[in-house]
């Protein structure tokens, strides 16, 4: 995150010179603003306005769009916490969505973004906060109504502030076990003192009480009135309506806003003080996982956005083709990946990273490896700063921009406010693609500082040895000078002939056009049926772009059970690996894949530009039909795979339940189900098991988007010919719960409780999943506002409709510092009992407020070639060919009256119950976790 530009200042200075109250960019003939670049694939029209008070706002009209979204980002973040009132700002964000002298009750902002389709959320940054939240379109008035109160007349209501203090104590206990916060806790004791980046963010009850004549109330209202100004605010409102319509429902409200004409400096301080580095640290996680990272700090990039010299050298550093650093690693069995970036950008400098996940083998050669990293960065130096290179990347992010797809439409506005702090106005929308000058001396003065003395290396390891622990996160960890002799050796690496740059990439698209529009369907087609393989096909480039999705699903029976599909998972993990390098130039042209075993077999799917996806399929079925199977590599993945399974005991308890619960209802085995059998493999057992696989086979096979039906027949035949397909009869199955109660245990290490309580529905018609989808959005903001809110149980809570293929049901969620399981349980009966009342006396128009949330986000138009094609497989996923599910659940949803849904939920709340609890124990005790499915009847299905 760097300084803010001042250009958006210059744009506008005829019309303040001319008095103008705001300015706005004027449309050119296509309805696009002057001067703000927009892809040639976006038919919205944008606005940028400077309103009075000096807040930059942008709107967008988006006619087609059946949600709207706001956010707002104010240029202010943790680096502004007061020195000995860590979280303050962290805090304040909180405390803003608990009532406004407008809107004084504390979850009528969530109660009103909920009822009407929608969702929120917000997030504080080191420099940034940002707040934002969806809702259907036709809503986006009121709800912008309450949202801009934030900013105006929060009232920081005493009560709250007292309960707030336990949400965010609960966030802080959440993620105490949390590596990558732990990691964090380190580097903010090393850096500077005197840099902001050294102080706790999150906050704490420590931290956040009443100090001695110092009310945490009164220092809440003044950082909010000394920084919460218009000035540093970048708001982004996204509509169906007109641009002017956008307009008048803004300026009335935003105007308002206070601007104190603030200005945050950048740091004062270096990020590290000039006698720190180069600086080791080591430190001990939580996790079996060990890496080793290597940070440089650099000068502010953002001033260079249009050359980024940073991405440049961290694409080819963290490049993982043929020759590649992290290839040769792997080759040496010392790593299994490799990320390279830049982590950290203030408005005062840059920290570069390049982080290596590391074998148990590569601990013991650290030195060599760091070795080869430098090798690697020399090589760059001497021969990989090339014209054309640059201009490669640069054509694809070319391409990317000019075939750039709607997205989520929150997740976008969040996207664009962020970046109205650092971007000129006129190039927000392609910031991120712009690569437009080859500057020679700036990658190498860049590159230069990729040096063993501007280095902190940081190695974290079980094995490694410690002196200290950190404050906030107990890490264990110690800090050394780095060896001479290391440091001799990687000023002047060895050559390592073995490391060899990237070649030009052959998957770069040539073929760049579309279908015509006369391909285009309502509904896939089906273009091959038989016993043994069905195939559907849906041409269609409504969304503009030359890409396609291949979802191919090879199904088997003969893993239901944690032991095969472990093996099926360690047969595709080995088979990726063996990919890795061949195919990743293709992920950086614009292609994607992954290969993955779900409840039914093998899922390959590739997505991208749809000109050289079938030279990418012939690749993966190469390898998945033929492996070359390698002892050092098979035991290098099968470590890796069940490392990362074991690691699952350290995950969030919340998220443990959940797995463990999935386990439970239908035969999702949880990672730690899972380990025996991955370790317990040998290779010749896999190639075996592989063996039985790849000989009973039956396919089901989706192809759409920009794929005509010849194009598509050769790629059904690619996957046709090779496999001996045969009618294999899969089957699904989810438990079907009996009356009363059933409960299972997850024994976790942490403080802190965890417990999900799942009412299953009455049945498996499309009838009742209509009522537990209504239950579920009515129960969601008050279930919410009691538990966490007003009774402060915990950082986590949540109710929702919990629907497992056909099996509808509903589900509550939380995790607790404070409360014991059988507390939370009680609390979670004791509001399903006193909310019997409120659906009762539910009138038409609330249902039909709950409807018309529900139905928006089933009936929401597709954004993009990926949602549709999921709503595709969604249909074929539940045994709906005619690609209607979602057409006639609506139907159903239509059909619910007051007195269906108030039965409903009578019946499997109070009368009926069908439960399944799933808790958490103390680690020293035994989790039991049983799959229902083999003790009771079940709902099972077969889906051609």
């Amino acid at each position: 995150m760097g300084k803010r530009l001042s250009i958006v200042w210059i744009l506008l200075l005829v019309a303040i010179v001319a008095g103008l109250q705001q300015g706005c960019s004027a449309p050119d003939k296509a309805g696009h603003p002057q001067g703000i670049v927009v892809s040639p694939n976006d038919s919205r029209e944008y606005r940028h306005l400077r309103l009075s008070n000096n807040m930059d706002v942008l709107l967008i009209s988006d006619p087609s769009s059946d949600k709207a979204a706001a956010s707002l980002d104010v240029y202010v973040g943790s680096y502004q916490n007061p020195q000995d009132r860590a979280g303050l700002v962290h805090f304040l964000e909180h405390m803003l969505f608990l009532g406004t002298q407008k809107y004084p009750e504390p979850g009528e902002y969530q109660s009103f973004i909920s009822e009407h389709g929608g969702s929120h959320n917000a997030g504080t940054g080191l420099e940034n906060t940002n707040y934002f939240f969806d809702i259907d379109a036709a809503h986006l008035e009121p709800a912008l109504d309450r949202f801009a109160q934030f900013f105006t007349a929060p009232n920081f209501d005493a009560k709250y502030v007292d309960r707030e203090r336990n949400a965010v104590e609960s966030e802080y206990r959440l993620k105490l076990k949390d590596d990558g916060r732990r990691g964090q806790d380190v580097l903010q004791e090393q850096v500077n003192p005197q840099h902001p980046l050294s102080k706790f963010t999150v906050g704490n009850l420590d931290t956040l009480a009443d100090f001695e004549d110092r009310p945490l109330r009164d220092e809440l209202l003044a950082i909010y009135k000394k920084y919460y100004s218009a000035n540093i605010m970048k708001l982004v409102v996204l509509g169906s309506d007109s641009l002017d319509e956008l307009q008048a429902m803004v300026e009335p409200r935003f105007q308002p806003v206070v601007n104190n004409h603030v200005v945050v400096e950048p740091p004062a301080a270096p990020l590290f003080a000039s006698d720190q580095l180069p600086m080791q640290l080591g430190i001990v996680p939580l996790q079996n996982s060990r890496s080793l990272s290597l940070n440089f700090p650099l000068p502010k990039m953002f001033p260079h956005w249009q050359k980024k010299p940073a991405n440049y050298l961290a694409a080819l550093l963290g490049h993982e083709g043929e020759g590649s650093l992290l290839e040769r690693l792997k080759a040496r069995g010392w790593a299994e990946g490799l990320s390279a970036g830049t982590g950290l950008e203030d408005r005062g400098g840059a920290l570069f990273y390049v982080d290596i996940a590391l074998t148990p083998a590569g601990l013991d050669h650290q030195s060599e490896i760091v070795e080869m990293f430098f090798a690697k960065v020399q090589k760059i130096a001497q021969q990989g700063i090339n014209k054309w290179r640059y201009l490669e990347t640069a054509k694809l992010s070319e391409i990317a921009f000019q075939f750039q797809e709607k997205q989520n439409p929150m997740g976008y506005v969040s996207m664009l406010s962020s970046k109205m702090q650092r971007y000129p106005i006129q190039h927000v929308l392609q910031a991120n693609y712009v690569m437009n000058e080859f500057d020679a001396d700036l990658l190498s003065s860049v590159a230069a500082r990729l040096t063993p003395d501007n280095m902190l290396l940081s190695l974290t390891a079980p094995e490694v040895e410690t002196d200290r622990v950190s404050l906030m996160y107990q890490t264990p960890y110690k800090v050394t000078k780095i060896t001479d002799a290391d440091l001799v050796k990687w000023r002047a690496p060895a050559k390592f002939d073995d490391l060899v740059l990237p070649e030009p990439n052959p998957y770069i698209p040539d073929d760049l056009s579309l279908l015509s529009a006369n391909e285009n369907l309502k509904a896939p087609q089906l273009i091959l049926d038989s016993k043994a393989a069905s195939a559907w096909h849906f041409p269609d480039t409504r969304f503009g772009v030359p890409k396609a999705n291949i979802i191919a699903s090879l199904q088997t029976p003969g893993i239901d059970s944690p032991e095969a599909f472990a093996a099926l998972e360690l047969y595709l993990a080995y088979i990726n690996d063996q990919l890795s390098a061949a195919v990743y130039p293709a992920r950086e042209a614009g292609l994607s894949f992954s290969l993955r075993p779900n409840n039914r077999g093998i899922a390959i799917v590739l997505g991208g530009y749809s000109d050289k996806q079938a030279v990418l399929l012939e690749d993966i079925l190469t390898a998945l039909l033929n492996p070359e199977w390698d002892a050092a590599r098979f035991e290098r993945i099968q470590q890796s795979l069940a490392r990362d399974m074991g690691n699952f005991a350290q995950q969030y308890p919340f998220r443990q339940v959940v797995a463990s619960f999935n386990a439970m209802i239908k035969g999702q085995w949880t990672p730690l189900q899972k380990v025996d059998g991955v370790e317990q493999l040998a290779m010749a057992e896999v190639k075996l098991f592989a063996a039985n696989v790849l000989e009973n086979l039956e396919l089901e096979v989706m192809i759409s988007g920009n794929q005509d039906k010849a194009s598509a027949l050769q790629l059904v035949s690619s996957l046709t010919s090779p496999l001996d397909l045969q009618e294999a009869g899969v089957t699904q199955s989810v438990a079907k719960l009996a009356l009363g109660e059933q409960r299972g245990q997850i024994a976790v290490d942490h403080s802190d409780a965890a417990l999900m309580l799942y009412l299953q529905g009455r049945n498996d018609s499309l009838t009742e999943r209509a009522h537990m989808l209504l239950l579920g959005e009515m129960l969601a903001s008050p279930f919410y506002t009691s538990l966490r809110t007003e009774k402060q149980l915990g950082y986590v809570v949540a109710a929702f409709a919990s629907n497992h293929l056909r099996v509808p049901g509903i589900a509550m969620i939380v995790q607790s510092p404070t409360a014991s399981e059988s507390e939370l349980k009680s609390e979670m009966m004791r509001f399903l009992a006193a909310y019997q009342d409120q659906v009762a006396a539910l009138s038409d128009k609330d249902l039909q407020r709950y409807k018309s949330s529900v139905l928006s986000g089933l009936e929401e138009t597709p954004k993009n070639l990926s949602e549709l094609n999921g709503r595709f497989m969604e249909s074929l996923g539940l045994g709906y060919n005619g690609f209607d599910f979602r057409e006639q659940l609506a139907l159903e949803i239509a059909s619910v009256t007051v007195e269906t849904l108030s039965s409903a939920y009578q019946a499997v709340t109070a009368e009926q119950i069908r439960g399944l609890v799933v808790e958490t124990v103390d680690g020293d005790q035994e989790s039991v976790l049983v799959d229902l499915r083999k003790l009771a009847t079940v709902y099972q299905y077969e889906f051609r």
